[in-house]
């Protein structure tokens, strides 16, 4: 293992490590797993079904293989991870739950939102602090607008 690093979530899917970090969000994991390429090398080590006999008499109940695996995170400092993963423009929900209720809402009126209304919707229901009713009246507005 190497050392701690910050890094962004790739995506597309999200990533879940005592908590759900969507794709675009910052973590803190080991510095091998980051990366800007698409696939990474990783040694794998597996116990073999049937043990392997070899030609001295040792039985071998392990091997060990290098594999091609998807990167899951970026670098930091990667140029476009801040704005745009996988080529997909991706919302922050986090970020996007720290502004004040009356931009929440006027970017969920005025329909900037809407691909994340789901993930606004959950996150502001497990959100820490007194409730913004104006914030779920809003969404619900729009997912009724929605149909």
């Amino acid at each position: 293992m190497g050392n701690l690093v910050e890094a962004i979530v790739r995506g597309p899917e999200s990533y879940f490590d005592g908590r759900l970090f969507a794709p675009g969000e910052i973590v803190t994991v080991d510095e091998d797993l980051v990366s800007d390429e698409d696939q990474i090398e990783k040694q794998v080590t597996f116990r073999l079904a049937q043990p392997v006999v070899k030609p001295d008499g040792e039985l071998v109940f392990e091997a060990t293989r290098t594999v091609q695996t998807r990167t899951l995170f970026l670098p930091l400092a990667s140029a476009t991870a801040a704005t745009s993963v996988a080529g997909h423009d991706r919302l922050n929900v986090t970020d996007f739950l720290k502004g004040g209720s009356d931009d929440i809402v006027a970017s969920i009126s005025g329909g900037k939102v809407d691909d994340y209304l789901a993930a606004i919707e959950q996150a502001e229901l497990a959100r820490r602090g007194p409730a913004r009713a104006a914030v779920k009246d809003a969404i619900a507005a729009r997912l009724a607008a929605k149909g």
